[in-house]
């Protein structure tokens, strides 16, 4: 139930996101970033659970922020990051709306070209902050269903950054993207995750992980591990054991975290 001063509020939130957003035919004639900026920063304050989004509203707010994500906002280099990470927290808070995953990659987001914006931002922006914000949008799609996890899985550019991230410098992103590639282990995905392109970043960033000194990280990476060798004899073969060569590194890095006393560890390296 909403209380009758939650209600009001939601609604209120709402207006003051539509009012914001860049959704509008004529892009060029937007307010300025930094009020499109608060549009978005506002977009996870809604309770989704007992606000209902009009359809039409919901393709408003998606424009907005695919607009923001592209960098379409303007303004200086730091202002526009800002714009395109928080426009990609907003996107991944609306995915748990159902349909909306849907909408992004199937429906009328479609001819907004949102998967290759997303693909386009993992390319070529650097930023951390913004790469963890797109890499999470990247994950809750996934997880959103089979066949999403396989529109996102067909875009190898996609793969092939996030095998590339899995070694970056900043823990919360290696985790991110590490969690993210659990969601898109499914189907002929596994395959492109670990082809012979990316098998080699893939591998050693993973047993980067799995060798650090944090739990959490050593968690997620033998989860990823699980996932991508879970029902894919090829891939086992390159995860598990290099066929006719004994153990692999990273089965012996699994090996030695599931002896861990971090529970956590254990049991996803088991």
């Amino acid at each position: 139930m909403v209380s009758e001063t939650q209600a009001p509020n939601q609604k209120q939130t709402l207006t003051k996101i539509l009012d914001g957003l860049p959704w509008q035919p004529k892009l060029n004639e937007h307010k300025d970033v930094k009020v499109q900026i608060q549009a978005a920063v506002a977009v996870p304050a809604l309770d989704l659970v007992t606000l209902r989004i009009e359809k039409e509203d919901q393709g408003k707010i998606i424009r907005g922020l695919l607009h923001m994500l592209a960098g379409r906002s303007g303004g200086q280099e730091a202002t526009r990051l800002r714009s395109q990470a928080m426009a990609a927290r907003g996107l991944a808070w609306l995915c748990n709306i159902p349909e909306v995953p849907s909408t992004l990659l199937e429906g009328d987001a479609a001819e907004h070209r949102a998967l290759a914006t997303i693909a386009m931002v993992l390319s070529d922006v650097h930023d951390r902050g913004v790469l963890l914000e797109v890499v999470t949008l990247v994950g809750w799609l996934a997880l959103s269903s089979h066949n999403h996890a396989l529109l996102l899985g067909a875009d190898t550019e996609i793969l092939r950054v996030l095998g590339d991230l899995l070694g970056a410098r900043m823990p919360a992103l290696q985790k991110k993207v590490a969690w993210a590639l659990c969601g898109l282990a499914r189907g002929q995905n596994k395959s492109l995750i670990l082809s012979e392109e990316n098998q080699h970043r893939v591998v050693r960033n993973l047993l980067s992980m799995l060798a650090s000194s944090d739990p959490e990280s050593k968690a997620i990476a033998a989860r990823c591990v699980g996932s991508l060798a879970k029902g894919n004899r090829s891939n086992s073969a390159v995860l598990m054991r290099t066929a006719g060569k004994g153990s692999s590194s990273l089965y012996v890095a699994l090996k030695n975290c599931a002896q861990e006393r971090a529970m956590a560890v254990k049991v996803e390296a088991a």
